[in-house]
Parts: C-alpha cells; structure tokens; sequence
C-alpha cells in the first residue's frame, strides 16, 4: 500500500510509536542504605517507658501513659474548663470546652430566660466526654487507647 503524501515539515505517522523506542535506563539503585540516625536525635514516643511498649493485652495496641481514671475524675469536676481534654493532650476541644463555658456564662447574663438551655447542653457534652473516658472509648492526641 503506497504511502499517503505528507506536508513539508511533517512527520511519518507510526501506528505505536512507543514500539520503536527504546527502553528508558532504570532508575539508579543506592548501593548502600542509609546511615543510622544519631542516637542523640532518636524520638522517643510517650508510650515508651524503660524501653518497653505498653500493649493492650487484649487487642496488642500501643496504650497512651495518660490514666482514663485520672481523665475522667477531671472531666467529672473540671470539664468545665476543659481539664480532661487537657489532661489527655488534646488542647483543641479543651480551649473549645473553655470557650463553650465562657459563652455560657455571658450568655447567661445577657440573656437570662434561656441561659438553662446553654448550660444543660454544655453538661450533657462534659458527661458525655466523662462516660466516654471512664469506658475507655476515648482516646489521646494520638489516636492511643487510654490505659
């Protein structure tokens, strides 16, 4: 079959082009790993103590050194404040909490026929977070279950 005419300055159409080409060189390989880190820079994560992971014996995850005890008694008397967020690291919800209760408390003043809705849902949200760390369905910054 004769070969359809081409423009000047066109090229010759190839069905796979890709065919053609030759293979591209691979990629160069490190001959060696890389060096170790220096001891002295090595991050140690909190759940590590003495050199030991504490597991969960159960389900083998790593636990968090924060008690869930400890987190909720402080969520029980002070989750007003935030303190149980604060306790398990997480500071985000801990200033949300603080806010929430500053609101409560100028709302209350400014508005006080319906200042009891604002401060029911607030406790409802602390007992919330309280039954949630006393159960041991809460977890720390870290996304580790609280021992």
């Amino acid at each position: 079959m004769p070969e359809p005419e081409r423009e000047p300055g066109q090229e010759a159409y190839t069905p796979y082009p890709a065919w053609d080409e030759p293979d591209p060189a691979p990629a160069e390989q490190p001959s060696s790993p890389p060096p170790p880190a220096d001891p002295a820079m090595v991050v140690v994560p909190h759940h590590v103590v003495s050199g030991k992971v504490h597991l969960d014996p159960h389900t083998g995850e790593a636990l968090s050194p924060h008690s869930r005890w400890v987190a909720a008694f402080l969520q029980l008397f002070l989750g007003g404040i935030g303190a149980g967020r604060f306790y398990i690291g997480d500071r985000r919800t801990g200033f949300k909490a603080m806010l929430v209760l500053l609101l409560c408390i100028v709302l209350s003043v400014l508005q006080p026929p319906f200042f009891w809705v604002l401060w029911i849902a607030f406790g409802l949200w602390c007992f919330a977070d309280f039954i949630m760390m006393i159960s041991g369905n809460m977890r720390d910054h870290e996304g580790r279950k609280l021992h």
